[in-house]
């Protein structure tokens, strides 16, 4: 018998914060995704079934007709392709995501909304633990 318990929000939502922390207890892969100049950093918890969380409490919120996209990277750990995992959104804080197959980083890009099929120049990067 499995027993699964979602944390959830106020708002009745999944508590996105309190899953990755669960998650990140449970030995899950982390990467810290870190902007080129270090101003900015973001969190990403990757488990081994797909299930992802991105935790970015230092984003500033972008304006309208623009988005974040987040990318994984995959292949090569030398020289890896990249891979859309996802649309973000203007304003991002905590999010879920799923991604099958193998990951060796993240990406996070801003785009032109409603996302893009290649990523522009990459605001935030970092690898797997």
């Amino acid at each position: 018998m499995a027993v699964g318990i979602t944390t959830l929000d106020a708002d009745g939502r999944p508590d996105v914060v309190a899953l990755a922390a669960d998650a990140r207890a449970d030995g899950t892969q982390t990467a810290t995704l870190r902007s080129a100049d270090g101003s900015q950093r973001v969190q990403v918890v990757y488990a081994d079934d797909g299930q992802g969380f991105v935790i970015a409490d230092s984003l500033e919120r972008l304006p309208a007709g623009r988005t974040y996209q987040l990318w994984t990277l995959v292949g090569s750990d030398v020289a890896p392709r990249t891979v859309s995992a996802g649309v973000l959104g203007r304003s991002v804080r905590a999010a879920m995501f799923e991604f099958d197959g193998p990951v060796v980083g993240f990406a996070i890009s801003v785009e032109d909304a409603p996302g893009a099929t290649t990523p522009s120049s990459t605001r935030l990067q970092g690898r797997l633990d």
